[in-house]
């Protein structure tokens, strides 16, 4: 009974599909082909996730009733019609899987930064000379110009807390520290009271020779073992470019001033962020003082927007920077000025 229902259901369907006008199938057909194309060419790491199958399909049209269809069976037709008309992977349990664009994000989730992150890199260059900061283009400008502003800064806290935790005040500190100290050389007078073992002596030849004790005489003598390294704050000096194995500073002045200026850098970049994801229409996350997870994945693809453009965005910042200075100059009070930026 079970198996005869089977087949008068599959008649059905069969009867259905051959009911669809020849010109709808054609449509349909190509459809597929445009959403297969275009899942092919989905931006990046996603590109064919859309088109992929689960490998699990109806058992509708499959005689022998062990769940799986057979190869060119109607389960797996069925699926890929179903996939021609959605763009999206039909699946036996009714589920339905996204493509994804980069960073597990689909290009749906992007919502209104879209455009942020499909605008012409020489766009958002403009948008820095020109200090504009508007819409989504003019987010990623501002974007652009904190994170290269921030570069080295995280780099430079790191080192201050390792410092700190080291017991150091700068690298040139540590450096010394590993290195030792020194010894000045053996003095014959103290060296030959040593060996004739007669404590008074001993210390006549110290009092002589202006040592308050043998142990003094003997940190003179053979100076000071260089300390252990510390692996923490070998990798804080190596970030910033430094060799704690050769004593070679990176020459960055790790002083209050630096570390305020870090800080600084560090803090715009937190607004630039924070402005994006304001503006992010699909942001459900409610509390501005957590980054979601699925508000690190925007940011991130946002950011790979500028991977091999950095000198490029630098030399934007440089020539926002002439313009500011050009605009600022006053001509009535400093006559050797210009407001000239070329």
């Amino acid at each position: 009974m079970l198996k005869s229902l089977k087949v008068s259901f599959t008649a059905v369907l069969l009867g259905s599909v051959a009911a669809v006008p020849a010109a709808s199938v054609a449509l349909i057909s190509t459809t597929g082909a445009v959403h297969a194309k275009s899942g092919d060419s989905n931006g990046g790491k996603g590109g064919n996730s859309s088109h992929q199958s689960n490998g699990k399909s109806a058992n509708i049209g499959h005689a022998g009733g062990n769940g799986k269809s057979q190869k060119g069976g109607l389960g797996k037709g069925l699926n890929k019609f179903f996939a021609s008309i959605t763009g999206e992977d039909g699946t036996s349990s009714g589920t339905v899987k996204k493509g994804k664009l980069i960073n597990g994000m689909h290009p749906s989730d992007l919502g209104n930064m879209n455009g942020a992150y499909h605008a012409n890199i020489n766009a958002v260059l403009a948008h820095i000379r020109n200090g504009n900061t508007n819409g989504p283009v003019g987010l990623m400008a501002e974007l652009a110009v904190a994170d290269h502003s921030a570069q080295g800064a995280q780099q430079i806290i790191d080192l201050v807390g390792a410092l700190d935790a080291a017991g150091y005040a700068t690298v040139q500190d540590y450096f010394a520290a590993l290195q030792g100290t020194p010894g000045n050389g053996s003095i014959d007078e103290i060296e030959s009271a040593i060996a004739g073992g007669d404590q008074t002596t001993i210390d006549l030849a110290l009092q002589n020779n202006g040592f308050a004790s043998l142990g003094d005489y003997i940190v003179y003598r053979d100076g000071t073992p260089g300390v252990p390294n510390d692996p923490a704050l070998d990798d804080a000096v190596a970030a910033l470019g430094g060799d704690a194995s050769t004593y070679t500073d990176t020459s960055v002045v790790v002083d209050e001033q630096a570390i305020a200026d870090a800080n600084t850098a560090l803090g715009k970049k937190s607004g630039a962020e924070g402005d994006i994801l304001a503006y992010w229409n699909k942001n459900g996350d409610t509390d501005p003082s957590v980054v979601s997870p699925d508000e690190q994945s925007l940011l991130d693809t946002l950011y790979s927007r500028f991977d091999g453009n950095e000198a490029a965005i630098g030399d934007a910042i440089a020539t926002t920077d002439t313009t500011s200075a050009a605009a600022s100059c006053d001509t009535s009070t400093d006559p050797g000025c210009s407001t000239s930026t070329e």
